[in-house]
């Protein structure tokens, strides 16, 4: 699945590239990042810092990692050839299985946006839980979470239903979508905003999170996933 770009990948790439106030200036993480499509599109909308992540390090490796510098070389030739210049920011790609809270801590949480798109889906419902507690585990206290969502199955329902014991659910009205797929109805996109840390409880009513991660700063040599300008 991470080797294809999805409808509601492109869709939350497009609305965070035209809503670009919404990560410029930002540090943003994307959770399952597949081919990083969307975490190109928070790069060329001007944030600070992106983390492109996900659960397969091989992907990362062969396609990710690939992607993001053939892109950001682009970016870098067209500003060459007389364009505008490139993003000023930094991209990069990250192991992160959801749920593995030493993979989390590595990254350096909190983030300022936190997204993620087409994970809520039925292939992954085993997971659910752990991708709902790492959202809520790396995004700072207020930050954004942008959710990018294709229906597809009755039992994403129940991903819905922990979400909202965790956070604040609306959804980004259908115009603001790109007119491709404002009139689709299986296609939307989310904001979530943690609730308090005493609110946010598990299917069981007990509390979901442990004590928060430490917050600590990424080394400033980021290796062969990093790709900056």
């Amino acid at each position: 699945f991470g080797a294809s770009v999805f409808d509601a990948a492109y869709v939350l790439g497009d609305y965070l590239f035209r809503h670009s106030d919404t990560v410029r200036g930002k540090r943003v993480l994307e959770l399952g990042a597949g081919t990083g499509l969307t975490a190109l599109a928070a790069w060329l909308a001007g944030a600070r810092e992106v983390v492109a992540t996900d659960g397969d390090a091989e992907l990362l490796t062969s396609l990710t990692d690939v992607n993001l510098e053939a892109n950001v070389a682009q970016a870098h030739a067209r500003a060459g050839q007389g364009a505008e210049s490139p993003p000023q920011g930094k991209i990069y790609t990250a192991p992160l299985f959801w749920g593995n809270q030493e993979q989390e801590r590595a990254l350096g949480p909190p983030f300022d946006v936190v997204f993620a798109a087409d994970c809520a889906a039925c292939v992954y419902e085993e997971a659910f839980d752990a991708l709902i507690d790492t959202m809520y585990r790396m995004a700072a206290e207020g930050a954004a979470i942008f959710l990018g969502y294709h229906r597809r199955h009755h039992s994403e329902g129940r991903f819905f239903e922990r979400v909202e014991k965790s956070f604040e659910l609306q959804s980004v009205p259908r115009e603001q979508l790109h007119p491709d797929f404002a009139r689709t109805e299986a296609i939307s996109i989310f904001t979530l905003h943690r609730r308090p840390r005493e609110e946010a409880t598990s299917d069981d009513g007990g509390s979901i999170l442990g004590p928060p991660p430490p917050v600590t700063s990424r080394p400033a040599e980021e290796g062969p996933s990093s790709w900056s300008s």
